[in-house]
C-alpha cells in the first residue's frame, strides 16, 4: 500500500494567480464559453492546489456570482483600454490598446487548418500605443492591467532624477521630462526639447531661491500657481517647478506630454492664489510697503515733477564725460 501511495502524484498548489479582482475576464472553455464577468475573488482549492475565480457576470439573465477555476478564464480588454505592463520586457510601461490578437478557443496550442507555430503564439497577446515612447509594443493579455496611470519611465538615472533642473551649457539650462535607455529627454529654456546622455549634463542647476517677476511686477518663486496670459495654456493654472533668469519651467496636469512640463516667460504670467494676497498685504517688519513709503514715494514723484531740468537735453561741459550731449 506505501508503495502505491508514492505513485500518487502529489496536488500542484499554484502559488499566485494572474488575476485580481476588478478585471474583466472571459470564459474559454465549457457550457459558458465567450461569458464575460468582472472577477470578485481568488482563492486556491485545498484538494488539487488550483485556484477558483470567482466572476459577476455581465449577463441580463445572471445576477449572481458564479465560481470558475483559473485556468477556464483569460482577461478580457478591448480596443481602446488604458493598460499598464506588469512583467516582461516593457513592465511599468503604459498605453491604449489599438488591437487585440485574442484566439477565441484560447485553451492550448491546436494548430490546425493551415495556421502556422506564429499564428498561435501572437494568440492572447494586444497591441499597445505606448504612453511613454509613443511607439507600438506587443504584449500578453495575462502581462497587463487596465490603469488610469500615465507612465514616465525610470525616475533616476545617475545623479539625476525626474523633474530637476540642469546645466546642458553656459546659457541653456532644462528640466529633464523623462528617463528610458539610460538617455535623459530634457526641456530647456528655449523649448526645445534634447535628448541627451549622462556625459551630456553639465551639472545640476541651484534654483532654491530664484525669483522672477511676472506681469505685475509680483515675484514669481518655485512652489506658486501663477496663470498664463498667452500660448497653449492661457487661463489655466500652472505651478512653478523650476525659475531661470525670466524663464518659468511650469507643470499643469492639463499638458500631456513633456511629463506635464512647458515652459513660459515669467512676463507673460500673473500670479494667482494666496502669494498674491501676502505680496500685497501691509505689514510693518516684511518687505511691503508701508504708508509711509508710500507717502515719501508720492513726494519724490511730486518734487520731481516740477524740477527744471526735466526733459531737458543738456551737454556736459567738463570731466571725462566732457562734450557729451
Amino acid at each position: 500500500e506505501d508503495d502505491d501511495m508514492d505513485k500518487v502524484a502529489a496536488p500542484i498548489f499554484q502559488k499566485s494567480c494572474q488575476f485580481v479582482r476588478g478585471d474583466t475576464v472571459k470564459v474559454i472553455r465549457g457550457a459558458m464559453t465567450n461569458l464575460i464577468g468582472e472577477v470578485l475573488t481568488t482563492q486556491p482549492n485545498p484538494t488539487d492546489g488550483k485556484i477558483t475565480v470567482t466572476v459577476l457576470p455581465e449577463h441580463k439573465d445572471l445576477n449572481e456570482a458564479i465560481l470558475f477555476p483559473s485556468d477556464e478564464l483569460t482577461k478580457f480588454f478591448k480596443v481602446g483600454c488604458h493598460v499598464k505592463v506588469k512583467r516582461g520586457k516593457y513592465k511599468d510601461e503604459t498605453g491604449l490598446i489599438i488591437k487585440v490578437e485574442q484566439d477565441e478557443n484560447t485553451s492550448g496550442a491546436n494548430i490546425n487548418n493551415g495556421d502556422t507555430a506564429a499564428d498561435a503564439d501572437k494568440a492572447g497577446e494586444v497591441i499597445i500605443f505606448s504612453d511613454l515612447t509613443s511607439r507600438t509594443i506587443r504584449v500578453h493579455i495575462n502581462d497587463i492591467t487596465e490603469t488610469s496611470e500615465v507612465s514616465t519611465g525610470r525616475d533616476v538615472l545617475g545623479n539625476y532624477a525626474l523633474y530637476e533642473l540642469v546645466y546642458l551649457s553656459r546659457d541653456v539650462v532644462g528640466v529633464i521630462v523623462s528617463i528610458q535607455n539610460g538617455t535623459f529627454k530634457i526641456l530647456d529654456n528655449k523649448d526645445q526639447i534634447q535628448t541627451c546622455r549622462l556625459p551630456d549634463i553639465a551639472r545640476h542647476s541651484r534654483d532654491d531661491h530664484a525669483i522672477a517677476l511676472d506681469i505685475d511686477n509680483h515675484p514669481c518663486r518655485i512652489g506658486d500657481v501663477v496663470i498664463p496670459q498667452v500660448g497653449d495654456f492661457k487661463s489655466q493654472r500652472a505651478t512653478v517647478k523650476h525659475v531661470y533668469r525670466s524663464v518659468l519651467f511650469l507643470h499643469t496636469k492639463s499638458c500631456t506630454v513633456n511629463s506635464g512640463i512647458f515652459v513660459c516667460r515669467s512676463r507673460l504670467c500673473r500670479l494667482a492664489g494666496g502669494r498674491l494676497r501676502m505680496n500685497s498685504s501691509v505689514t510693518q517688519q516684511g518687505r511691503s510697503d508701508t504708508k509711509n513709503d508710500r507717502r515719501l514715494r508720492i513726494l519724490h514723484n511730486h518734487r520731481s515733477s516740477k524740477d527744471p531740468w526735466m526733459h531737458k537735453t543738456v551737454k556736459v561741459k567738463c570731466g571725462s564725460f566732457k562734450g557729451m550731449i
